[in-house]
């Protein structure tokens, strides 16, 4: 396939990266905050160019590699809305494990050495990062960041807009609600409710949030 990926400067090269590790290409790139070719791969314009930019490529598909939550949703919600017929495609890293009927919605990014066990369910537009390691049959909503080296045990359920930090920890069968926030390297062990922020060794729920709040 050939795509075009849309982000910003922290993100961008590493989604042309993931794209080519995977034995695709990249026509070109979108971002309000970086007009300089990245690895050779041309920047084709600002994100309010992209109706234009995406009937001129007629490219394969479209991959959004904003590393904050708030701007890949309202990225697509724009190119929705703008480019009803733009086709968001997945992209998994040749190293990752992906085990027996799982399910991969579209636009996602599955980093390099990422575990996905029998019968876990991804969600639209979600970020897993390199090493983490996603429990059999585990339901991860849309719009949700597993941060690198996390580990999710057995039938947990991440909602929409949440971000699991890098290296945090969830045992068996723990919901994590929607637009929450799990710290960095905190270990869950009861379920946190929509709109939270837990952190710590056990998590503890420390305040609440706002949806599109930055995650980090």
């Amino acid at each position: 396939m050939e795509l075009l990926v849309i982000g910003d400067a922290a993100s961008i090269r590493s989604g042309i990266d993931l794209t080519r590790a995977s034995g695709n290409a990249v026509v070109g790139f979108c971002s309000d905050d970086h007009d300089q070719p990245f690895d050779g791969v041309p920047h084709l314009g600002r994100l309010v160019d992209l109706p234009t930019v995406h009937a001129k490529m007629r490219t394969d598909g479209l991959l959004l590699t904003f590393t904050d939550i708030g701007q890949r949703m309202n990225a697509a919600q724009r190119i929705a809305a703008t480019i009803p017929e733009a086709v968001f495609r997945s992209i998994i890293h040749p190293t990752a494990v992906i085990g027996q009927g799982v399910v991969v919605g579209s636009g996602s990014m599955i980093m390099a050495g990422a575990v996905l066990e029998v019968g876990t369910v991804v969600g639209d537009h979600v970020r897993i990062g390199t090493h983490a390691s996603i429990g059999a049959d585990t339901h991860i909503s849309t719009f949700v960041n597993i941060g690198a080296g996390a580990v999710l045990d057995e039938a947990c359920h991440v909602g929409t807009g949440s971000a699991i930090g890098i290296q945090a920890g969830l045992v068996k069968r723990i919901v994590i609600g929607t637009h929450c926030v799990v710290g960095h390297g905190s270990m869950v062990l009861e379920s946190v409710p929509d709109l939270h922020v837990a952190q710590g060794t056990p998590a503890r729920c420390v305040r609440t949030r706002l949806v599109g709040e930055p995650h980090v």
